[in-house]
Order: structure tokens, then sequence, then C-alpha cells
């Protein structure tokens, strides 16, 4: 809708909207509150648009999610995977009222009590509208890893790495950004956390993607600076294999 000489009149936008089917209407107006500026305050984290990214990329793929009370808040390994995402975003005050409001209250997902075990499962008008939304989080994800790829090329380690640390917890794994990391330890000189970052991407990986081979090398670099000789022999026969 748009202000003109004091009526209120339907952009062309809107009437188009107004032809799509509901779900689609309600994907685009969904995504469109949740991605206003407002919601991002001061770079924090647990701002409305990381909430919704967060949810984007849980209920993408997965029906239902599991809630726990207890686990590592330090452990990067653990908080990048969906049910610790999740939960820890949603232990905040105002985005917890949002999810229950918007999403909850509207019927997309919905609270499931199982043997004392807390779930969010995701309705089947929510799986329909996420469809639709989910279709922008594929282009969303390869921005943020071209970013972190440019911090990386221009030795901005420090802001990289706090920029693959958001993105595993707003996005979850993604073996392209624990090489990332993985490669930053190794140019500061951490070379068992970059081991373990290398690891963890190669297990991770397709293994038959372009991704593996870049891995499997730096993970013989830290191996020789680790002197782990079983080890570097392991890796440089994956690595002679992938050439």
């Amino acid at each position: 809708m748009e202000v003109k000489n004091s009526n209120i009149t339907v952009t062309k936008i809107g009437r188009m909207v107004s032809r799509l089917e509901p779900e689609e209407r309600y994907a685009i107006i969904l995504s469109n509150v949740f991605n206003l500026e407002k919601w991002v305050t001061e770079e924090k984290f647990f701002n409305i648009r990381n909430l919704f990214y967060v949810i984007y990329s849980v209920f993408s793929f997965k029906q239902e999610v599991l809630l726990h009370t207890k686990w590592e808040e330090d452990n990067i390994f653990i908080l990048s995977k969906d049910e610790f995402r999740l939960d820890y975003i949603l232990r905040d005050d105002t985005c917890k009222l949002y999810f229950d409001t918007f999403l909850v209250g509207l019927g997309l997902f919905e609270y499931v009590s199982e043997n004392n075990i807390k779930k969010i499962s995701i309705t089947e008008i929510g799986k329909n509208i996420f469809k639709i939304v989910a279709k922008d989080l594929n282009i969303i994800i390869k921005n943020k890893i071209e970013y972190i790829a440019s911090l990386i090329k221009y030795k901005k380690l420090d802001e990289a790495e706090n920029e693959i640390k958001n993105f595993l917890l707003i996005y979850g794994e993604h073996p392209i950004v624990w090489d990332f990391w993985g490669q930053i330890a190794i140019l500061k000189g951490n070379y068992l956390d970059a081991y373990e970052f290398l690891k963890h991407a190669y297990e991770t990986a397709n293994k038959k993607s372009k991704l593996v081979k870049s891995v499997v090398y730096h993970l013989v670099i830290c191996c020789k600076r680790l002197k782990r000789d079983e080890e570097i022999k392991l890796y440089e026969s994956k690595l002679a294999e992938l050439k």
C-alpha cells in the first residue's frame, strides 16, 4: 500500500501479491516483516532477523527439533547443530516472544511434549510456507561464505573468525566454513584448533566435492606441525588419490 494525495492506494506489487496463493502471500509478508532493519540492533546476536534465519535453516530440512536444557555453551561443535542453535536463540526473551506470537500463535509451529521431552514441530501450513521462504536461503548462505572468503583474502582474520562463529550459530554447520576456520587457525599458528576444525570439515563434507582436496591439504599441514606421523601418511595418501 502507499499514500498518494491523502488517499491509500494499492501498489503494483500489492496487486501482484494479492493474486498469489495464501501460502505465497504469507511467505512474502513474513519474510518482509522479519527482514526489517529495525530488528537488528548494535550487531546483537539475539535479534529477530537472526531468529528468522535460524528457523529458515533448521526447518527447511527438518519437521521437528528437540529442545535441550543442558549443553556446553562454549562448544561451537555442539552449538552449531540444529537443535542447539534453535534453543540458544530462543533463550532470549524478545526472540522467544516473537517466535511464540508470530510463528506458534499463527499456526506455523507447535510445541510438543513426549515423555518430558520438549520438541518444536512445524505444521503442514508451516511446511508449505517455508518451502517458499527457504528459496532465498541458499543465496543468503552463498553471499555470507563469499564475504568470509574476502575477509580471509585481505587478512582480516579476527573479523573473519567472528563472522564464522556467527555463521555457524545462525545457519548451522557448513564444511566450507569449517575449512575457512581451519585456514585461519593455521595462519595464526593454532595448529591444534586448526586440526579439529579441518577434521570436522572432512567428516561433514561430500567426499566427491572439490572442497575435500583443500581440507585434506590443510590437514596434512596441521599433522606435520603436530608431528602426527600416522595421520600424515593417512591424509597424504588421501590427497594423492584426489589429484
